[in-house]
């Protein structure tokens, strides 16, 4: 059981951090105020800055502590956080438009 709990962990973790990457890369480096009044990308980056340390607090958690399914929580704060954003992006952009 704990195989497979630790391979959902990096799976997750890997996952996450590849997401965490572009979204970064995307918020840095695109210009937003040609199709996205809302600074949609922008956003997305900042989530992932705050991904990137709950990233790094997972990785304590699960690989020098043993407490992956504690570690995968904190993975999932980040997504939580990406979905908030992009329902809150989808709600501003029917109700402005």
């Amino acid at each position: 059981m704990t195989f497979i709990v630790k391979m959902l962990f990096y799976g997750f973790w890997l996952v996450s951090g590849l997401l965490c990457i572009y979204y970064i890369f995307t918020g840095l480096t695109e210009i937003a105020f040609k199709n996205n009044p809302f600074y949609i990308k922008q956003g997305l980056a900042l989530i992932s800055l705050y991904g990137v340390y709950k990233l790094y607090k997972a990785y304590q958690l699960g690989e020098q502590q043993h407490r992956f399914a504690e570690g995968m929580f904190q993975i999932s704060i980040v997504w939580i956080s990406w979905a908030l954003l992009l329902i809150v992006y989808l709600g501003l952009r029917k109700w402005y438009t």
